[in-house]
C-alpha cells in the first residue's frame, strides 16, 4: 500500500498530472487517510486546501474520508466548489469537532450565502456552540444579511430571543425583509418596523 502523501512531495514525482495518472490507476492501493506532514492531516485535506476539485474527487473514490477534521478543528471544506463535492459524496453536515463547532457554524464564519444555503438545504442543523455566539447572530453579523440564510436557520428552530439591537437610522430593503422575519417569530414589537427612522434598529450585533 503506496501512501499518496510520500509521493506527491517526492522528487520527480510532483507533477500533477502524473499524479493523476497514478492515483487513477486501479491496480494501485493507495493509502489515502494517513496522517502527513507537520500539519498531521490527509492527502485530500491537502487536496482541497489547494483547491484541486479533480483530484479530491479520485481520492473520495478511492476511499479517503469525508469528515476528517484536524486538532485544529478545521473541517475540510474552505471553498463552495469543495462544499459541493463533499455534500455530494455524503459527507456530514451535523457532526461537532474537538471545538464544538459544526460545518455550520464555520461556514457562517465565512458570510458565504451560497455555501451555507448548501449546507442548510442538505438539513443542516443550527446547533449553537455553548457559551459562544449562536448560528443566528453569525448570520445577523454579514455585512450582507441573506434573507434566505436567516429564514432557513428559523425554520430550523434558530433562538430569537434576547437578541440586542443598536439603534441605526435606517434599513436598507433586505434588512427590513429579515426585521420582518425576526418580528413574525416574536422577537421584536411591531414599533420596531415603523416608518420612522429614528426607530429603526440595527441587525448587526
Amino acid at each position: 500500500m503506496f501512501t499518496l502523501y510520500k509521493l506527491s512531495h517526492a522528487p520527480g514525482t510532483s507533477d500533477r498530472t502524473h499524479l493523476l495518472e497514478l492515483v487513477k490507476d486501479p491496480e494501485i492501493v493507495w493509502d489515502v487517510d494517513t496522517l502527513c506532514g507537520e500539519s498531521q492531516v490527509t492527502m485530500l485535506w491537502h487536496t482541497i486546501e489547494r483547491r484541486d476539485t479533480e483530484m479530491a474527487r479520485l481520492l473520495i473514490e478511492k476511499g479517503a474520508c469525508v469528515d476528517y477534521a484536524n486538532d485544529c478543528g478545521r473541517y475540510t471544506s474552505n471553498s463552495c466548489e469543495m462544499v459541493d463535492l463533499l455534500l455530494e459524496k455524503r459527507a456530514c453536515v451535523d457532526t461537532i469537532d474537538v471545538n464544538g463547532n459544526s460545518p455550520l457554524y464555520s461556514i457562517l464564519e465565512k458570510r458565504c450565502e451560497k455555501c451555507t444555503l448548501a449546507i442548510l438545504k442538505t438539513g443542516a442543523k443550527p446547533v449553537d456552540k455553548p457559551h459562544s455566539i449562536t448560528n443566528l447572530k453569525r448570520a445577523l453579523n454579514w455585512e450582507n444579511v441573506s434573507v434566505d440564510v436567516v429564514r432557513i436557520l428559523l425554520q430550523r428552530g434558530a433562538d430569537v430571543r434576547n437578541l440586542k439591537f443598536k439603534f441605526k437610522s435606517n434599513y436598507t430593503p433586505v434588512e427590513m425583509d429579515v426585521a420582518r422575519l425576526l418580528f413574525q417569530m416574536g422577537n421584536m414589537s411591531e414599533d420596531d418596523l415603523t416608518d420612522n427612522p429614528g426607530h429603526h434598529r440595527l441587525l448587526r450585533i
